[in-house]
């Protein structure tokens, strides 16, 4: 019951690069409080929106009746925020990738766009330095994040196009 070194861990945590996410059943006698979910939350680096804290809005609440959904739908919103951009690249049946024809898409529900590799990643995709992944950047990350639904397709063996 120590809610203020839960907080402090959930900060210290957030300083070291690991998030903490605050999920809670508030309804019922026994549910969650929002006023120690939220900061809990928003000292873990995971605050819902800016100005969350004044409306104890930080965290993700569930319901005990609509459960299910409620857990579903918050572990979709966790996990755009959570995922970093990285992917593998696909292995041809012949072994290691042709690293000068790989090629980045971006499915979306405006469509498909090819995303240019970009060096100084800012804004496009690159190698992660084992070469066995890339890393989106910039637009491209934000919009792969942007809806669960959108996809990013990694195409080998065309000659890469952008810088």
């Amino acid at each position: 019951n120590d809610m203020q070194r839960v907080i402090e861990a959930a900060a210290a945590g957030a300083q070291a690069g690991v998030r903490t996410f605050g999920l809670g059943v508030i309804d019922g006698t026994k549910g969650a409080r929002a006023d120690y979910l939220s900061p809990i939350a928003e000292a873990g680096g995971t605050a819902r929106a800016a100005g969350c804290s004044a409306t104890d809005d930080c965290f993700y609440p569930l319901n005990n009746k609509t459960f299910a959904q409620d857990i579903k739908s918050a572990f979709d919103q966790i996990e755009l925020q959570a995922f970093d951009c990285s992917f593998e690249l696909p292995k041809p049946n012949g072994g290691a990738p042709d690293l000068t024809k790989i090629n980045v898409q971006l499915q979306t529900t405006q469509g498909t766009s090819t995303v240019s590799r970009d060096t100084t990643h800012q804004d496009g995709w690159d190698f992660l330095p084992n070469q066995t992944h890339i890393q989106l950047y910039g637009n491209a990350c934000t919009a792969i994040k942007a809806d669960a639904q959108n996809q990013v397709d990694i195409v080998v063996g065309c000659t890469t196009q952008g810088k």
